[in-house]
């Protein structure tokens, strides 16, 4: 406590519900971490499953706080969240992700109206309304494997992915979305700013042999990602006859019309 400034802090050894049910006081906050372990050892995931309960807590925990933060598994649907503990609370979800890895999701719970859906990855900070869904309102453009093709493709980072607010990302870069659920963007520019990976498109190519020998001519090593495709990684990679490594990126998705291709990349 020293160490972070916080030499006046009060330190109670309790059972934290028991202690909640008999303070009188009121906080400017409290902050709860739920264990997300039954009492077999196992990994839980839903709210009502940790320990505590948060949801039979909640009158009490708002009536003796003005805020509470709320720490969640990153594996959990943050919308689901919401729903559970209801909307009327719920002001802000904070998605955390380190390296790319979603490590934390925070619910900010207070009265009042509105949604803000913050997306943090590393020094990446993108920020959302919420309100969009995964599925864009605009038509996607008919980009195929023989057509033209934007020259640059964009990798949301785990936590926009987390989030699922493509629509405006889209809208806000000036980005288009590849395909329904594919959730890889392309653009004629490269965007600096962009809040994921950006790559040079140099090939695209369908999953006929004799093109896929010729656009694959020299590559023996890539970085293979799967976006909407119905391989894995490592199924791709024995097909391919691709080791892992190499300066070369690899998206195999899926283009509007349920065209299966592959997109040869390099780092922008």
């Amino acid at each position: 406590m020293r160490l972070l400034g916080l030499e006046k802090a009060e330190i109670v050894c309790a059972d934290g519900t028991d202690y909640l049910r008999q303070t009188t006081r009121h906080y400017t906050l409290i902050y709860i971490d739920p264990a997300r372990r039954d009492v077999h050892g196992g990994r839980t995931f839903a709210i009502s499953d940790c320990t505590p309960d948060v949801l039979t807590l909640l009158d009490e925990l708002m009536a003796k706080s003005d805020v509470l933060l709320l720490k969640l598994s990153p594996m959990l649907d943050w919308r689901k969240a919401i729903s559970d503990i209801g909307e009327q609370w719920v002001r802000e979800v904070h998605i955390v992700s380190v390296g790319n890895e979603c490590k934390e999701l925070l619910l900010l719970l207070f009265p009042g109206e509105g949604l803000r859906v913050v997306c943090v990855n590393d020094c990446q900070v993108f920020e959302s309304n919420g309100a969009n869904g995964t599925e864009p309102h605009e038509p996607y453009e008919p980009y195929g494997p023989h057509g033209p093709f934007p020259r640059f493709l964009y990798e949301p980072n785990a936590s926009i992915m987390k989030a699922g607010c493509f629509d405006e990302v889209a809208e806000r870069f000036s980005v288009t979305q590849i395909a329904p659920n594919s959730h890889l963007f392309l653009a004629d520019r490269l965007v600096a700013d962009f809040p994921g990976r950006a790559f040079e498109v140099l090939a695209v190519t369908t999953m006929n042999k004799h093109e896929l020998k010729e656009k694959l001519l020299g590559i023996e090593k890539a970085n293979i990602a799967v976006r909407n495709f119905p391989l894995s990684v490592a199924e791709l990679r024995r097909r391919l006859k691709i080791s892992e490594g190499s300066s070369t990126y690899i998206f195999a998705t899926t283009l509007k019309g349920k065209r299966h291709a592959l997109l040869i990349c390099s780092k922008a």
